[in-house]
């Protein structure tokens, strides 16, 4: 990350700052709803890397079944997820992450 020059209320007088006060709100706006959209994100992601879950193989059958409370586990968080990515897709300041 670069370091910004010194900024003093003079230079920005003197760039003529407020006459684009309009377009840097807006550019301030966007990106603060980007940057919580990433967190949320970040956030779930974060959520499914501490859980554990225990297999048991199925008698007489070449396959797994998850045991404990796992599938509830996996189903509480995966409502929440939807529910956050639903409105999260719908939010034109994640276009970004769409992809």
């Amino acid at each position: 990350m670069t370091a910004l020059p010194d900024m003093t209320m003079e230079k920005l007088r003197n760039l003529e700052i407020l006459t684009h006060k309009d377009k840097l709100e807006e550019i301030s706006d966007r990106a603060s709803k980007e940057y919580s959209n990433s967190k949320i994100m970040q956030k779930m992601k974060e959520e499914w890397e501490p859980l554990e879950f225990t297999c048991h193989e199925v008698p007489g059958k070449d396959s797994y079944i998850l045991s404990g409370e796992a599938v509830e586990i996996i189903q509480t968080i995966l409502d929440d997820h939807i529910i956050k990515t639903q409105t999260m897709k719908g939010s034109p300041f994640a276009k970004f992450m769409i992809e």
